[in-house]
């Protein structure tokens, strides 16, 4: 995959840049079922290059999955990335079809409550904001 990036010219020392964003795409649009993250990290600017590769797969389901791929140029340890991998797989097996929609970097602790859904999933959707939120009070 090639880096994502934009070009730019410095105002104060007039010299040519660049920045570099996160990136990621599922391997196949036709199904839900994820069963591996491939995060790439440690982006090191001179070569344009991602060093590190990190694979997290859910040796749980035997069949045939969809891989979930993602440059992140600020994670710069495997920790990092192991500790996204795993927070995004869980949210990626519990994802909808709006995970597909370009330009959208999803979060685990993202959630949007939709108050004209059928109240079983309104409900439901509740009860994880609260559970999420009954963490976050260290």
């Amino acid at each position: 995959m090639p880096v994502a990036y934009t070009s730019y010219v410095c105002r104060l020392c007039h010299e040519q840049g660049s920045a570099v964003f996160e990136t990621h795409w599922p391997s196949r649009y036709d199904t839900l079922e994820f069963n591996q993250v491939r995060l790439e990290f440690n982006y090191d600017p001179l070569e344009a290059r991602y060093r590190g590769l990190f694979v997290l797969t859910d040796t749980s389901r035997t069949y045939p999955c969809n891989t979930w791929n993602i440059c992140n140029p600020f994670f710069k340890t495997e920790r990092m990335a192991s500790k996204s991998a795993t927070d995004i797989l869980g949210y990626l097996q519990r994802a909808t079809k709006a995970i597909f929609e370009p330009n959208i970097i999803h979060r685990n602790t993202d959630i949007i409550l939709d108050f004209d859904a059928p109240l079983p999933v309104v409900a439901e959707d509740l009860r994880r904001l609260e559970y999420i939120l009954k963490g976050s009070n260290g």
